[in-house]
């Protein structure tokens, strides 16, 4: 959402991704949405999304797992998947010399555990806020 006012998204434990390929259709790619590749693109990577990970987040029977052939091309698990999806959006800034806001934080000890993922977010958030009222 390149227009949102948000300005730290955070992303646990997803089972798969939207990646940003023109000629890859929603969900797993941007392709029949109205997402303009060159500026709202470039308008999202300028915002701070944290994908965060769990390091152990890598047996695909525990939670909602999208098993789809697409699906299981962006990788077998959720800690692959998200790296993937993180590489990806990062070697496209590269190539096209944009500005890219994102991080990647990989939670040590954690599997697929929506609880101990809330309590990192929360650190990152807390992070947010602090730099806001710093900047005031």
């Amino acid at each position: 959402m390149p227009t949102s006012r948000i300005r730290t998204a955070i992303s646990a434990n997803s089972g798969f991704y939207s990646f940003p390929k023109k000629n890859l259709e929603y969900p797993y790619g941007i392709k029949n949405t109205e997402i303009n590749f060159e500026s709202d693109l470039q308008k999202s990577y300028k915002k701070r999304l944290v994908i965060l990970l769990g390091q152990l987040d890598n047996d695909p029977s525990l939670g909602t797992f999208r098993t789809t052939d697409l699906a299981m091309k962006q990788g077998v698990h959720r800690l692959e998947r998200g790296t993937n999806f993180y590489k990806a959006n990062k070697e496209l800034t590269n190539k096209k010399n944009w500005i890219f806001n994102w991080k990647i934080d990989t939670i040590a000890n954690v599997g697929h555990n929506y609880r101990k993922m809330s309590e990192h977010s929360v650190k990152w958030l807390n992070a947010e806020v602090l730099k806001t009222l710093s900047n005031n």
